[in-house]
C-alpha cells in the first residue's frame, strides 16, 4: 500500500499528520509541516517512510517530527530540514522531549539537516535492541542541553555525516552524541563541538563509542575552546578522613570500609520499619548482628523535633526516620543549578551509643527518588555529602549509573580533635571516654 501526500499542513496540540501501524504501508510525504502546539507528531509509522519536505516544529514542546515503530524504517531526504521543538522536563508522569527523528525498534535515517535550537531538544533518538539511528547528513546543535544523537537500551547509532555545534548565546551543556543503557555509537563522520561546558559525547556506564574506518576514512572528533571530547560518566570517590578516622569509599563502591586509628570498624546499622515520616519502630543492628527494636511511640523518640537546618542550595537529611525532611521537588526546573549539598543529621545516634553508624535504606529512599528523577532529566547535578553536626562527619557510596546513594555512614569525630593545648586535650579526652556511658 502506498500513501503519498501533497499540499501544506499546520498542526496544533497533540495532532498527528500521518499515523499508521501497518508495516506494509509505504509513506511518501511531500507536505511541508508546521506545528504551532505541543506534543505533535508529523509522521508516525510502522512501515517505510520517506520525507521529501521541510518539517518546522520549532515552536512548542514535546513534539516528534518523524517516529518509526515496530520495525519501520523512516528517512529524511537530502536537502530537507527538520527543525526540532523544545522539551518539557517538568511534564508528568515523564518528561516530554522534542525530537527530530525517533524510533522504538525501528530504523531512522537522516540524509538532510536536523536543527536543534530549542533547549533540551534531541536530533535523533533510538531505543531498543535492533533499533538504529543513521545520520548521513548534518545535525546542528545550538540550544542549551541539546543532543545530536541519543541511543539507549542497546540501540545502535551511526554517524556518517556531521554533528556540530552552531555558535549562539545558548551554547551550554550540548552533547554531540549520547550512549546509555548498552547503547552503541559508531562514528564514521565528523563530530565538531565548540565552547566550554559542551561535550562531543557522553557515555553512561554501559554505553560505548568508537571512531570507525570505512573506505580509508576514519571518523573524527573535534573539540575546541574548552569543549570536551567523548567522556564517560564516572563516580567521584566519597572517601573522607579526619582525626584518625577514615571512611574509604572508592568510585562505584557499593559499601565503604571504615577505619579508626587504622583498625577496621563495623558500623551499627540504624533503620526504620518503613519509608514514611511516621514509622512505629526503629531497628538497631550491632556489628555482631544483634538486632534491637525500639518502639518510637513508647520511648517518645518519634516526637523529638528535627535538627533541620536548610541552606539555599542544601537539603538536610534527618536520619531518625521520624518526621523526616522531604526532598525539594522540581529541582530539574532550576536549569542553572549544578550542585546540591546533602547535609546528613546525626539523629540516628539517638538509637545507639555506637560511634560508627550506617543509615538504612528506608531513611534514605526518599532522597534517592529525587536523585533518580534528576538523573532521568539529564540535569548533570552533582551532590556534596556533609554532616550537619560539628562532632560527626558523613559520606556515602553512590551508584555509578544513576548517582543514587548506596550506603550512608555517620562517624563520630573525637572531641580531642578540637583540642588546641594539653589541658584541653585531656579534658576532651575524658568527655570522649564518657560518650555513650549512662
Amino acid at each position: 500500500t502506498n500513501l503519498t501526500t501533497n499540499g501544506t499542513a499546520t498542526l496544533g496540540n497533540e495532532a498527528k499528520f500521518i499515523y499508521s501501524n501497518n508495516k506494509d504501508i509505504t509513506v511518501t510525504n511531500n507536505v511541508p509541516l508546521t506545528s504551532t502546539g505541543n506534543n505533535t507528531y508529523g509522521i508516525y509509522s510502522a512501515g517505510t517512510v520517506t520525507n521529501n519536505a521541510d518539517i518546522d516544529f520549532g515552536r512548542g514542546t514535546g513534539s516528534v517530527a518523524i517516529y518509526a515503530i515496530d520495525g519501520g524504517t523512516a528517512r529524511n531526504a537530502a536537502g530537507k530540514t527538520i527543525t526540532v521543538s523544545g522539551s518539557n522536563l517538568s511534564a508528568t508522569p515523564v518528561p516530554e522531549y522534542g525530537m527530530g527523528m525517533a524510533t522504538s525498534n525501528g530504523t531512522i535515517i537522516n540524509d538532510g539537516t536536523i536543527k536543534v535550537a530549542l533547549d533540551e531538544g534531541i536530533g535523533m533518538f533510538a531505543s531498543g535492541s535492533g533499533s538504529k539511528a543513521i545520520n548521513n547528513g548534518t545535525i546542528e546543535l545550538s540550544g542549551k542541553n541539546t543532543k545530536g544523537m541519543y541511543v539507549d537500551n542497546n540501540a545502535v547509532g551511526e554517524n556518517w555525516g556531521i554533528i556540530k555545534t552552531v555558535p549562539t548565546a545558548n551554547n551550554d551543556g550540548i552533547l554531540g552524541v549520547v550512549a546509555t543503557g548498552g547503547g552503541v555509537i559508531k562514528n564514521y563522520g565528523q563530530i565538531i563541538v565548540d565552547g566550554p561546558n559542551n561535550k562531543a559525547g557522553y557515555l553512561g556506564s554501559t554505553g560505548t563509542f568508537s571512531n570507525e574506518t570505512s573506505g580509508g576514512t576514519t571518523g573524527t572528533v573535534t573539540n575546541t575552546n574548552g569543549a570536551d571530547g567523548v567522556v564517560r560518566k564516572v563516580s567521584n570517590p566519597t572517601s573522607k578522613t579526619v582525626a584518625g578516622i577514615e571512611i574509604i569509599a572508592p568510585p562505584a563502591a557499593t559499601a565503604a570500609t571504615i577505619k579508626i586509628n587504622n583498625n577496621i570498624v563495623i558500623p551499627t546499622v540504624i533503620d526504620t520499619n518503613i519509608s514514611t515520616p511516621n514509622p512505629s519502630v526503629a531497628t538497631v543492628t550491632s556489628p555482631d548482628g544483634t538486632v534491637t527494636t525500639i518502639d518510637l511511640g513508647s520511648t517518645r523518640l518519634g516526637s523529638i523535633p528535627s535538627n533541620e537546618q536548610v541552606g539555599a542550595l542544601g537539603m538536610y537529611i534527618d536520619t531518625s526516620g521520624v518526621n523526616y525532611t522531604h526532598p525539594i521537588e522540581g529541582l530539574n526546573n532550576l536549569t542553572g543549578l549544578k550542585r546540591i549539598n546533602l547535609i546528613f543529621g546525626n539523629e540516628a545516634a539517638r538509637y545507639t551509643d555506637s560511634k560508627v553508624i550506617e543509615v538504612g535504606d528506608n531513611i534514605i529512599n526518599p532522597y534517592n527518588n529525587m536523585i533518580l528523577s534528576l538523573a532521568a532529566s539529564s540535569s548533570g547535578m552533582k551532590f556534596a555529602l556533609n554532616a550537619g553536626s560539628l562532632t560527626w562527619f558523613a559520606t556515602a557510596t553512590q551508584n555509578l549509573s544513576t548517582g543514587a546513594l548506596g550506603k550512608v555512614y555517620l562517624v563520630k569525630i573525637p572531641y580531642t580533635a578540637f583540642a588546641q593545648d594539653g589541658n584541653t586535650y585531656n579534658f576532651l579526652g575524658g568527655l570522649e571516654q564518657r560518650y555513650g556511658v549512662e
